[in-house]
């Protein structure tokens, strides 16, 4: 496909000027959209030309901690409508299919959703933030944590179980490349694992 997207942001965590670019030419030329957000976006994801999800980060009415809003569009991304407001920071969420998400947060945070966003099975695993989720199909998944802590599934989220690991950096991203491997990294390194 040649569509793609770019969310950007000016002024951080209490600016509403958060905005899209598209483009349906490979990149050749960008349309700009503003979105209606309350915080900043984090990540943005498209199963198809249409259908897509944003997730903001906002300051929450004590201005101590983060809250965080899931947004839908079907039209590209022209219009957005919020679906669902986390009262706890989200750090990444990923698409299974045009129904299922999971959204990862601080705490030791996962929810499953199986109906776009709307409602939500909250689950909480650890005292550790979990920053990053990769799926690779709708089964398999992993997420990663601060203090090296890494979760796995092959339940499509349902269960999680702990893999040993020996780094306790705090893991910032993940990516499966196959059901049992990928690269997972830190703030300073990247590292390659399999799953034994």
């Amino acid at each position: 496909s040649s569509f793609g997207w770019i969310i950007g942001n000016e002024g951080g965590y209490k600016s509403k000027k958060a905005e899209i670019h598209l483009t349906k030419d490979g990149g050749i030329t960008w349309g700009r959209t503003f979105l209606n957000l309350i915080g900043m976006p984090i990540k943005l994801l498209f199963i198809n030309e249409l259908c897509g999800w944003v997730l903001d980060n906002f300051l929450a009415n004590d201005e101590d901690s983060f809250e965080s809003n899931l947004y839908y569009t079907k039209d590209s991304g022209r219009t957005w409508k919020r679906v669902t407001n986390f009262n706890k920071q989200i750090l990444d969420f990923t698409v299974i299919n045009d129904k299922k998400l999971i959204v990862v947060g601080e705490n030791g945070f996962i929810s499953c959703s199986s109906n776009g966003g709307k409602t939500w099975s909250n689950h909480e695993y650890y005292d550790v933030n979990i920053n990053a989720i990769n799926f690779l199909g709708e089964d398999v998944g992993l997420a990663v944590c601060d203090r090296g802590k890494i979760i796995y599934t092959e339940t499509g989220g349902e269960k999680w179980i702990e893999i040993k690991n020996r780094i306790p950096d705090d893991f910032i991203s993940v990516v499966l490349t196959d059901i049992d491997q990928g690269f997972i990294s830190s703030s300073h390194s990247i590292y390659s694992f399999a799953i034994e």
